[in-house]
């Protein structure tokens, strides 16, 4: 019985050997912090102790070490299910970007502060894209991203992390269907497009055609306001100068009557037209008074002037 004690104590003592030689092969003396890192190292569980980079003792057993990378690290986001705001069931992946902006509380604020930012952001990314039509989110990925960073930046910040960027890389509908329903209504929205292009294009057409008309008919207007304008003043001319030769020929020529003086000028305009037409170069035949060369009025106003002299 002795002996079966023994044997029994003896087993238990090489178990708990046996354990605390394991627990030594994954715990080294040696704990190597590197650059961008900072660590912590507890005894029993308690009495931390921040570890800067560097070369560090560690007695395994009693010390755990706890490692926090400190520069920006990438979560890939795979495929997650979602729906817009128009219920497009759609598929999205993305990349979330975040850094550990307070290590201590990154260590022991949260068990896993890389899984549960990941979780946050999966979270965010069903709420963010159900907030937008599908429309929306295709040609507007910046906007998204920005309310992105902005949601799971405010959830984060207390696990002593931010997020620094979200960037949508893949976003497709769920299915078949809807994707060929959503290419249908894009050639509906393309083609009413195109209609009401056309529609101003030939709106445009119409009022151009219209202003040209305008133009023309003020243009016109305006020429025959200026030729009236150029003939009245002509006349005005004439009618001054006429009225000069009269009051010249009846100081000249006291006895001649006003019919007579008129006759006399008018007498005068036929033979300057006669001499135009003998200057020209058509030939035709012009047939003069078979009274004489020179009419009666003109010889009257001769003989009048041969007597003031």
């Amino acid at each position: 019985m002795f002996r079966s004690r023994t044997t029994i104590i003896a087993k238990i003592i090489a178990k708990n050997v046996f354990n605390c030689t394991n627990l030594i092969k994954f715990r080294p003396f040696i704990t190597v912090v590197n650059q961008a890192e900072v660590a912590y190292r507890e005894l029993l569980g308690s009495n931390r102790v921040r570890l800067e980079p560097g070369l560090h003792l560690n007695i395994p057993i009693l010390h755990d070490t706890k490692r926090v990378d400190l520069r920006e690290i990438g979560l890939n986001i795979q495929e997650l299910h979602g729906y817009t705001k128009d219920n497009v069931p759609v598929k999205v992946s993305g990349t979330l970007f975040i850094k550990v902006d307070d290590a201590e509380k990154a260590c022991f604020s949260v068990a896993n502060y890389y899984k549960s930012v990941g979780a946050v952001g999966e979270s965010a990314v069903r709420s963010i894209i159900g907030k937008f039509e599908y429309d929306t989110i295709t040609s507007e990925r910046n906007q998204i991203n920005v309310e992105l960073r902005e949601t799971i930046g405010k959830s984060i910040t207390e696990w002593g992390t931010s997020c620094t960027r979200f960037e949508i890389q893949n976003m497709a509908p769920a299915n078949n269907s809807v994707t060929e329903q959503l290419e249908a209504q894009m050639r509906a929205e393309r083609a009413r497009r195109e209609n009401e292009l056309n529609t101003h294009a030939k709106i445009n057409t119409a009022e151009g055609e219209k202003q040209a008309q305008i133009l023309k008919s003020e243009a016109e207007k305006i020429s025959v306001q200026n030729k009236a304008e150029a003939d009245n003043f002509a006349i005005q001319e004439n009618t001054k100068a006429i009225i000069d030769q009269i009051k010249a020929l009846r100081e000249a020529m006291p006895n001649l009557s006003d019919t007579e003086i008129v006759n006399y000028l008018l007498e005068s305009k036929r033979l300057e037209n006669l001499n135009g037409i003998a200057q020209s170069d058509n030939k035709q035949v012009y047939f003069l008074n078979s009274k004489g060369m020179v009419p009666t009025q003109y010889g009257k106003v001769i003989t009048d002037m041969n007597k003031s002299n």
